[in-house]
């Protein structure tokens, strides 16, 4: 549990954190030297994956505590959604075209109100 009743799974943290390096070595195939820790675990994990660790065990919840947790959640999140459309092109060109939509009419409304003043 983080932030009161909040709960994400240590799995999706980890999910998460390994979103960049995924895009870097999957989809744009630039890993050539993987290295990694004396635990196993990839180097490109093991830093944010310790600050991670070392922010979640800070006792009470503090104000930056608190902060760093929402911008992690969020980038998480941001990360979550942009990995699941460059899996599904279906939904992204669907995402991407219901964002279209709204700025086209959002635009037009604007300008059917300003004509109207």
């Amino acid at each position: 549990q983080i932030l009161g009743n909040l709960s994400v799974s240590y799995q999706w943290i980890a999910q998460m954190f390994e979103f960049p390096h995924r895009v870097v070595c999957y989809y744009l195939g630039r890993c050539t030297n993987e290295s990694y820790t004396g635990e196993g675990m990839s180097v490109w994990v093991a830093y944010p994956f310790h600050l991670g660790r070392w922010l979640l065990e800070r006792q009470p919840d503090t104000w930056l505590k608190v902060i760093v947790l929402i911008m992690f959640f969020s980038l998480f999140c941001f990360f979550s959604i942009l990995e699941i459309m460059l899996e599904n092109p279906s939904i992204m060109i669907t995402i991407i075209g219901v964002y279209a939509l709204g700025f086209v009419l959002t635009t037009t409304n604007l300008k059917q109100r300003g004509k109207a003043i």
